[in-house]
């Protein structure tokens, strides 16, 4: 058992170093997808506006990473896809030109 989860454990930080990789990859790239009305949102609204400008880029980038590693299994594929888009949010949120709007005025 203490093998498996070291094992694990290891998988997991390889995953996520990967993950790393993929996000910081496909920053430009997802930036460029992003309209300038990123800039009015919230931040709930931009996180969300983000990671749909970003899943293509990430999916294909995760297929591609994979491949040459020889490995494809379906399970990691969609691990690697979620970390790497949790990681390209912030990511790219931090490189928007004006601040996203903390809250948005009623009215």
């Amino acid at each position: 058992m203490y093998l498996l989860s070291l094992l694990t454990k290891r998988n997991e930080r390889a995953l996520d170093q990967l993950a790393l990789e993929i996000a910081r990859r496909c920053r430009s790239d997802v930036q460029q997808r992003l309209s300038v009305a990123a800039h009015a949102m919230t931040p709930h609204e931009a996180q969300g506006y983000v990671r749909s400008r970003a899943a293509t880029l990430i999916r294909r980038e995760a297929t591609a990473a994979l491949s040459r590693r020889g490995k494809l299994s379906h399970g990691t594929r969609q691990a690697l896809v979620k970390r790497a888009t949790d990681y390209v949010v912030p990511l790219v949120i931090r490189q928007l030109p004006s601040p996203v709007v903390a809250v948005r005025k009623a009215g």
